[in-house]
């Protein structure tokens, strides 16, 4: 038997770099961050990393930091069941 689901929510990507070459899902204790509404990410966001915008020296180099964005993610979950062994 296999069982699929999925759904879709939004999550924060970091990116940062000249070029934003590096870019990553935001997590919190191991856990991809995710909300239902984009709205909802954008205050976890601002809320959480909304200093950097007042901080000149992380948006320029060597760093290259920006506001992280919302962007929407599909999350699935396939769950397959093996025989029981008799």
């Amino acid at each position: 038997m296999i069982a699929n689901a999925s759904m879709t929510r939004w999550a924060g990507l970091w990116r940062s770099g000249k070029s934003r070459e590096t870019q990553h899902f935001l997590f919190e204790d191991c856990r991809l961050v995710v909300y239902g509404t984009r709205r909802e990410m954008r205050e976890y966001i601002h809320q959480k990393y909304g200093y950097i915008v007042k901080r000149k020296d992380l948006r320029a180099d060597p760093h290259w930091w920006t506001l992280p964005i919302p962007v929407k993610v599909k999350i699935a979950i396939a769950i397959q069941s093996t025989p029981k062994k008799v």
